[in-house]
């Protein structure tokens, strides 16, 4: 069978081996779909695995939508999708499958090895047909509550965005106006600020429940008070997973956070493209800080050449200062985001982007029927 064997240089013994294995196998996996320019991978995880992943999150204190456990279909980046074909179906059927072909699948022996939380799971569901029975049962029910939730989601932000009471704007940032929160369940309300933190500020995991309930109670509390006292002028600022949360008058808004250590540099040397399919318009896509799309095309030939932020250059304020800004291997700025090069001396070049703000916050909310 042709293929292509895609070698992990190995673990540097920092955190869990598993953990580091799985993200490093997927990030193997995207970096290869990009240099050949396909938006779609396909793995091998079947419904075992599944049932698998969900006790171990169940073990763990995951919350009902973590528990439901893998999706068949996902985003491992901006630009390319995560498909799992087999998911509904159990390891016997395709063993079997396989061994009618005459294929001789790869033996890892750690699958059986009990140091290990999924084999030693994945050793007891072999011993216990009624636990393996329940846990496929509440899998199913935990994938029904994700499913009818998540519409639930999707609808609420189609009809936010519709009556105009939430807006991505042209800086990456999510504003909601303070009405957004007032009339929707604490959960339903969790969830959409959960992801729009997410959106904004560029990371993968969102934080935890007990930091968004407790967001969530001051901007309910704050859109009460404003109510009250017809105050349109009210103030207020959390900082919360890379995020800050602001209160202006009568809009939330969340941005990106500059932090007290700035926002890292990125390398254009070091710089995996994007798909070329993903930004045709692009000469040479690259995501920078996980949350915009920027051309590096022009730039890449700048010995030292790197993408910072406004702020880095001790410019900016606090809705502007996160936007990205091309130097040289001198640090003089070559090119920036619209509203930055306004921050900087005249002739700097316009740099093409595209934020994906929109894109993270409606990530994931897929039909899983269609």
């Amino acid at each position: 069978m042709p293929h292509e064997t895609l070698v992990w240089p190995g673990w540097d013994g920092a955190g869990n081996l598993s953990a580091s294995a799985r993200e490093a196998r997927y990030e193997l996996l995207v970096s290869h779909a990009r240099r050949h320019d396909l938006g779609l991978v396909l793995t091998g995880h079947h419904h075992d695995d599944d049932v698998e992943t969900h006790l171990i999150r169940r073990e763990n204190g995951a919350d009902l939508f973590g528990r439901a456990g893998m999706r068949p279909l996902r985003w491992l980046g901006p630009d390319v999708l995560l498909g799992r074909p087999f998911l509904d179906l159990p390891r016997e059927m395709l063993a079997t499958v396989v061994a009618a072909e005459g294929i001789a699948p790869v033996d890892d022996p750690s699958n059986r090895d009990p140091a290990y939380d999924r084999a030693r799971i994945r050793l007891a569901l072999g011993e216990d047909a009624k636990l393996r029975a329940k846990a496929a049962r509440d899998l199913a029910r935990c994938k029904e509550a994700r499913r009818r939730g998540e519409g639930a989601l999707a609808g609420l932000l189609a009809d936010l965005e519709t009556t105009g009471r939430l807006r991505c704007d042209g800086g990456g940032a999510v504003v909601l106006d303070h009405t957004a929160l007032s009339d929707i369940s604490d959960r339903c309300a969790g969830h959409l600020l959960s992801r729009a933190i997410v959106a904004v500020s560029g990371r993968a995991e969102p934080p935890s429940r007990a930091q968004i309930r407790d967001l969530l109670g001051w901007l309910r509390a704050a859109a009460i008070g404003a109510d009250r006292s017809g105050n349109e002028g009210a103030r207020g600022t959390r900082s919360l997973g890379g995020a800050l949360v602001a209160i202006e008058g009568r809009e939330i808004v969340l941005m990106r956070e500059f932090g007290r250590t700035g926002i890292p540099a990125l390398p254009l040397a070091l710089a995996e493209p994007l798909r070329r399919g993903f930004a045709p318009e692009m000469a040479a896509p690259v995501l920078s800080d996980g949350r915009a799309v920027v051309d590096a095309g022009s730039w890449t030939g700048f010995a030292g050449a790197r993408i910072v932020a406004l702020g880095s250059l001790g410019l900016g304020g606090r809705r502007i200062r996160c936007l990205p800004v091309v130097v040289d291997g001198a640090g003089r700025p070559r090119a920036a985001a619209h509203a930055a090069r306004a921050r900087l001396a005249p002739g700097i070049a316009p740099l093409p982007l595209r934020f994906l703000t929109r894109r993270r916050l409606w990530r994931d909310l897929f039909d899983e029927e269609a």
